[in-house]
């Protein structure tokens, strides 16, 4: 669930765990002051200074750790593990058929919200490319507006895709939760329970997944074919080049 990196340097060296998963968006790596382009980010918690982008919190339950070595980029693991309990208090006056109901909850929870995670950056990614995509339209020689036409059905379309993950774009005075919403005030309830789950949350759940099963779907269609068939167009027209599109060249 996270690897820790420890400063390669001699004496014995210490590296925290946060309690929490790894980073759900990889980010480039900053510019570093002068005397300071060794550092190990990674250990720092993601970021220089540990202000990068942080995963969610660990729910409770057994976990193990173990140590492994790199040389030369290449990791080896060392012999040995040592297990330990991330708990909550009051949890141990739940009785084991409660503590297991809220643990396959939790753990179910944690990957929809990874999964929503994830949904929204590459949301936002296919909107930054769309963006260009837009600009490339508008300086593609010939006629352009049938071009144009398909590259604002398709931001309309990733709009929709955003609306329903994170909401924004509210069209009543009591909009309802966005899909991202219902999550997180999920895993705010249950990271630290000691109670198992109630009904709401159940129900909350079910939502949640529902919508994002559809949701998803829209998404992959968008990254996978909508966006590949508008970048073989604006190859074809010859627009200009945007980033993510491969381009076509003969020597002729």
């Amino acid at each position: 669930m996270r690897r820790l990196s420890a400063p390669a340097t001699f004496g014995v060296q210490r590296v925290t765990w946060d309690f929490r998963y790894a980073p759900p968006v990889v980010q480039a790596a900053p510019q570093l002051p002068p005397g300071m382009e060794g550092l190990d980010l990674a250990a720092l918690g993601g970021g220089f200074g540990g202000q990068g982008p942080q995963g969610e919190l660990a729910m409770p339950g057994k976990y193990s750790v173990t140590m492994a070595k790199r040389v030369g980029g290449v990791i080896t693991p060392l012999p040995g593990s040592q297990t330990f309990n991330v708990v909550a208090e009051g949890a141990e006056k739940m009785t084991p058929q409660d503590r297991n109901i809220l643990a396959e909850f939790q753990r179910k929870v944690i990957k929809l919200q990874r999964a929503v995670t994830g949904a929204l950056d590459a949301a936002n990614t296919a909107k930054t490319r769309i963006g260009l995509m837009k600009r490339a339209a508008l300086e593609a020689p010939g006629s352009n507006q049938t071009l144009l036409n398909e590259v604002n059905a398709l931001d309309d379309k990733v709009d929709e895709v955003l609306q329903a993950l994170r909401g924004g774009r509210e069209l009543s005075d009591i909009p309802p939760p966005s899909i991202n919403q219902r999550v997180n005030a999920i895993v705010q309830r249950i990271r630290l329970s000691a109670l198992r789950p109630t009904q709401s949350q159940h129900e909350q759940y079910g939502i949640a997944a529902e919508e994002f099963k559809a949701t998803l779907a829209k998404l992959k269609t968008i990254t996978e074919v909508d966006l590949a068939k508008l970048d073989k167009t604006l190859e074809t027209v010859g627009a200009p080049w945007t980033a993510g599109r491969v381009p076509v060249w003969q020597d002729k």
